[in-house]
């Protein structure tokens, strides 16, 4: 077997019309495939998918994080959601690597149903190497 790569990310959706709104209005990510006979979206996102099933989340503690979207510009990519109403819990801040040298810049905020969400910038390598601190600034 080979694996090619990640075809999507799958969340549930509790309330699938006010999720498949924030994802196509508020985020500006393009429809790309839907089923007719059931609630199933899937939406692009550069080179990832993320695909919306109707269903009540199962909730198990563990089963999920949080999923990023890489950005070119934190500061102006969460200052446009700020303007639509999204509210960090994690405002734009460095992470740097234990030399002190930024590596990346992120931010968290969550969707309508609570799902972790993060805005990512790479600095350099797009997968940053050697341990992470976070600036608390």
């Amino acid at each position: 077997m080979a694996i090619t790569g990640t075809h999507h990310v799958a969340l549930k959706a509790a309330d699938f019309v006010t999720l498949r709104g924030f994802y196509r209005d508020t985020l500006g990510l393009p429809e790309v495939g839907a089923f007719d006979h059931t609630n199933i979206v899937f939406f692009q996102a550069g080179d990832s998918v993320i695909e919306l099933v109707e269903g009540t989340p199962a909730g198990v503690a563990g089963s999920f994080a949080h999923f990023a979207f890489e950005v070119d510009d934190i500061t102006e990519s969460a200052a446009d959601l700020e303007r639509s109403g999204i509210v960090f819990h994690v405002t734009p801040r460095a992470v740097a690597n234990l030399a002190g040298e930024t590596v990346a810049w992120i931010a968290f905020f969550r969707d309508p149903e609570g799902n972790e969400l993060e805005l990512f910038q790479p600095v350099g390598n797009r997968y940053p190497q050697g341990a992470p601190t976070v600036d608390q600034n």
